[in-house]
């Protein structure tokens, strides 16, 4: 389906191979079947952003990501569903803070979702983002 041109395109190459991004949003855990990783990949806040357009959030299968038929590494309902909450956690917090999308504090967002459950790795990961207690 359509889709945005994003600040970052997340490829089908980066879910097999379980990349990270400093922006995450949460870690993605779905098996991609053939040669998915078993650490999972990182959905970055980037993808979200529309490229050249402020003031605009965008999810969900309209997110900045390729797809490859079927493939269920970011569109399963799992990651669908996450992607919308960090979206409207996002949302919320750039209308408190009186910001645009682009320029959100990403680690503020982390925090957030982090708080609500959201998975970003074991301990290493999380000290790798800032996120350890």
């Amino acid at each position: 389906g359509p889709h945005i041109e994003g600040e970052y395109l997340l490829t089908p190459q980066e879910l097999y191979r379980g990349a990270s991004a400093p922006d995450s949003m949460f870690r993605s855990y779905v098996d991609v079947r053939v040669g998915g990783s078993k650490q999972g990949c990182d959905m970055p806040y980037r993808m979200l952003l529309p490229r050249g357009i402020d003031g605009l959030l965008v999810t969900g299968r309209g997110a900045s990501y390729l797809r490859r038929g079927h493939d269920p590494g970011v569109r399963a309902r799992c990651n669908m569903m996450m992607l919308g909450q960090a979206t409207g956690v996002a949302a919320a917090m750039c209308a408190t803070e009186g910001v645009c999308p682009r320029h959100l504090d990403v680690r503020k967002l982390q925090r957030a979702l982090l708080a609500e459950g959201f998975p970003f790795g074991d301990e290493a990961r999380l000290q790798e983002l800032g996120l350890a207690p």
